[in-house]
Parts: structure tokens; C-alpha cells; sequence
């Protein structure tokens, strides 16, 4: 009797513990969605949800929140093209914790309900898939809704009131636009400079209208550099 209870406790026990990375991969990469470096998506762990994204080689950084209140992690997983997980160099919780796993998994905290937090990989040049879901086992099901963003090496992370890839724009005077500068998963440094001072000058992403002319305005981050044409009027 002894024994038949043991292999009833370990069959549960097994039944328990969350599928093996590889595993989890498998065929369900297929039904994966094609998302772009910088912008947000968000959804809900009723199952499991994959996405994909082409990358440079470097560092790809995933950066997500929880907003509904759940006992159990949310991992956000990475892997390659043939299914294997790729495990973060750095991750870091914001809000609430980091779950005790390799894999990049957030808790939400028990005041707010809420978590956040980013983990950063090494890739190569190619195509890697992130798994989203919450931890259940045969007795628990719990869903949290969710939002991440990734941001791969070399490509800008811009929500700026004027786009900087081939903008031109016109202002008076006096006038003062403000744009969000480049950023890079790597933290590269921003830099901005104007090829006429006497017409526009810059500073931190907040470009000054003194005279009427032309000068382009160019926001340089690592081997990213992008250039807006302003004309004062």
C-alpha cells in the first residue's frame, strides 16, 4: 500500500511541475505572431502566447508588466529557432518579485496586484520566439493580463511627436518641438547635434526655432542615427 501511495504522489508531483523548455516549444512556435522591436503588446494568460522577432546580433531586451493580480509567475521565455531556450544574462523586477527560475518570470506583489520588470539576452542574428504564460498545475488555474515590449540591437525605440526618419517639418520662430531620442537595449549614449546653430539649435531632444532657414537635426544613438529637416519660418 506503502508503495502504490508513492507512485500516486510522484505521478501527481510530475503532473505538477511545468513542462521542460524544449518540450514547450515544439510545434507551438508555429501558431507564433510576427511583432516588431519597440512597440507594446499586451493579452491575457488564459493560454499560452507566442510570438516571434527577427533581431541583429547583441543584446535583445524584454521589458513587461502584470496588471491583474496572480499567486502563480508569468514567464516571458525566449528561444531560438530549433526550440531552445535562451536564459537571460540580466533580469530585474520593478514591481513585485522575479520568480526563482532561470527563466525570466514575474510575480505580482500582494499590495498592488501588480508586477513589472525586464530581463536581457544575447542573441544572434535571426529570428527567436517569446512564450508568454502564467504557471498552472493540475489543481490551480490562474490567468493575469499582461504587456511587454521587446527591443532588439541596432533599431530605435521612438514614440515622439515627429518621426525622425525622413521628417521635415515646419515651425516659427521662437518655437520649441520636442522629440524622444533614440534608445538601445545596449544603453548606448544619445547624442544630438544641428548643422546650423544660427536657425535651430538642440538639447536633449528639444529643438529651438531662432531664425527663418534650414537645418537638420540629427539624433545619433550607437550605429543608429536618424535626421529631421526643420524649417523656420
Amino acid at each position: 500500500m506503502k508503495k502504490i501511495i508513492a507512485l500516486i504522489l510522484t505521478a501527481l508531483l510530475m503532473l505538477a511541475m511545468p513542462a521542460a523548455s524544449a518540450f514547450a516549444a515544439g510545434k507551438d512556435m508555429d501558431t507564433a505572431s510576427k511583432i516588431e522591436s519597440g512597440k507594446t503588446y499586451s493579452g491575457n494568460t488564459e493560454s499560452a502566447r507566442w510570438y516571434k522577432i527577427d533581431t541583429e546580433k547583441g543584446t535583445l531586451k524584454i521589458t513587461a508588466q502584470l496588471t491583474k493580480e496572480c499567486s502563480y509567475p508569468t514567464y516571458f521565455q525566449l528561444f531560438d529557432k530549433n526550440g531552445a531556450e535562451v536564459y537571460p544574462d540580466d533580469s530585474k523586477a520593478t514591481v513585485g518579485r522575479l520568480d526563482n527560475d532561470n527563466s525570466f518570470g514575474l510575480r505580482t506583489s500582494s499590495d498592488s496586484g501588480k508586477a513589472s520588470g525586464y530581463a536581457a539576452f544575447t542573441v544572434k542574428k535571426g529570428t527567436y520566439y517569446i512564450k508568454v504564460y502564467t504557471w498552472q498545475n493540475f489543481l490551480v488555474s490562474e490567468v493575469t493580463n499582461f504587456k511587454f515590449k521587446v527591443t532588439t540591437p541596432g533599431t530605435a525605440n521612438n514614440s515622439s511627436n515627429a518621426k525622425l526618419v525622413g521628417f521635415s517639418t515646419a515651425i516659427k520662430a521662437g518655437e520649441i518641438l520636442t522629440l524622444n531620442p533614440l534608445t538601445s537595449a545596449s544603453g548606448a549614449k544619445v547624442t544630438w547635434s544641428t548643422t546650423d546653430k544660427s536657425v535651430a539649435t538642440v538639447s536633449g531632444g528639444k529643438i529651438t526655432a531662432v531664425k527663418v532657414g534650414t537645418a537638420d537635426i540629427t539624433c545619433k544613438c550607437g550605429t543608429t542615427s536618424m535626421t529631421i529637416r526643420v524649417k523656420v519660418n
